[in-house]
């Protein structure tokens, strides 16, 4: 396996706090500078450039041609973008929030459909290009509390497509919704049990299997079942080794600002405010290790499968260092190693795994690229 760093993208005035790697390596990018970016693989070709009145929050590729940005500024925009034109073009601003938008969603099993939440809201939406509103409002959904994240996983149900809905909530909370045929179905209600708000949740389409992980000062709480089995599903509530260098006032102080699950494998990797990788085993017992890898707190982490014997990862850190690690069973060997210009702040990946994108502190965000072919050395 081998790492290249194909090339380092500026135009960003500020922070820049999201990042989508979308088809034949086209990026967005969304900033504190309040705009939204679109750049292609040629590092030459101009970048969209299309303006929020307030920070960007989060940003999605949506199926057929669409890029969605939330804001600070209480509205979601929709744009349509070509690899062939040189600036997106604005479909709808989408105004009707009342507080901060603070993330979208893509959902893969309609042409034009995501989601966007604000406050205790979900709304869910169609874009149409043929009508004058461009976007269709479908349904919305009040959770009742302060949403942090929402992700979409399309499914199968019934011969029919449906998309599982899982809302992470600041209280502590992560509601897993079924949406079909325009019907919204909880399925359960998982409350964490460290006090934590979640960090992240998954979806296994394959496995029909989700995963919540609720992550607050050293203990991590992970929990994992199947829609609609309540009785089977399971939780683990794991504490972080102590690290011995570390003074006692601030063994309790970690915090995960990044996690990943290993791709075909029941294993999460969580990025520290310490510089370590932690790998928990969800096998029975579960078993949490840990491994430092960078000298400051991780900002960014992915896991990708190649194949049934290459797995990756890939992070990022506030030390300005970019790394690709080869998981080589008992430890992670390091493949590739980049220093930033400045403090790394997201990463994402490609849909086909191979690309990622890296954004940073003063708007700059670098391409890295990750093949298979040549082995490392040890």
């Amino acid at each position: 396996m081998v790492a290249t760093l194909e090339m380092t993208l500026e135009g960003h005035a500020d922070r820049v706090v999201g990042l989508d790697v979308g088809a034949k390596g086209t990026v967005a990018s969304a900033s504190l500078d309040k705009t939204l970016r679109i750049w292609k693989a040629d590092p030459t070709a101009p970048s969209a450039k299309p303006w929020h009145s307030g920070p960007v929050t989060a940003l999605a590729f949506v199926d057929g041609g669409f890029v969605v940005t939330a804001s600070r500024d209480r509205t979601a925009k929709v744009w349509k973008y070509e690899a062939d034109q040189e600036q997106a073009r604005l479909l709808c601003s989408l105004e009707d929030f009342t507080t901060v938008v603070s993330s979208v969603t893509a959902c893969p099993t309609l042409r034009g459909h995501f989601m966007a939440s604000s406050g205790s809201l979900v709304t869910s939406w169609i874009v149409d290009e043929q009508k004058a509103a461009a976007a269709e409002w479908i349904y919305k959904l009040d959770v009742k509390s302060t949403i942090r994240l929402i992700h979409a996983h399309p499914v199968k149900a019934h011969e029919a497509s449906c998309v599982m809905l899982l809302i992470g909530c600041s209280s502590g909370d992560v509601l897993l919704y079924q949406l079909l045929s325009g019907t919204k179905t909880q399925l359960h209600h998982i409350k964490s049990a460290n006090g934590a708000p979640p960090l992240s949740t998954c979806f296994d389409p394959l496995e029909r299997r989700f995963t919540v992980t609720f992550a607050n000062n050293s203990l991590v709480h992970v929990v994992a079942g199947q829609p609609g089995k309540c009785k089977e599903t399971t939780a683990w509530l794991l504490e972080a080794e102590r690290d011995p260098e570390l003074p006692e006032e601030k063994q309790h102080k970690l915090w995960f600002p990044s996690v990943c699950r290993d791709q075909g494998r029941s294993c999460l990797r969580l990025g520290d405010s310490q510089g370590f990788v932690h790998s928990v085993n969800l096998g029975l017992p579960p078993k949490m290790t840990k491994e430092k890898l960078h000298a400051d707190e991780i900002t960014g982490i992915e896991s990708i499968r190649f194949n049934s014997e290459t797995d990756m990862l890939v992070t990022c850190s506030k030390d300005k260092k970019i790394c690709v690690w080869q998981d080589r069973g008992d430890r992670l060997g390091k493949v590739a190693e980049y220093t930033c210009l400045s403090s790394p702040t997201c990463l994402a990946a490609s849909r086909e795994g191979n690309l990622f994108a890296v954004g940073d502190t003063t708007g700059r965000f670098q391409l890295l690229r990750v093949w298979t072919n040549v082995r490392p050395s040890d």
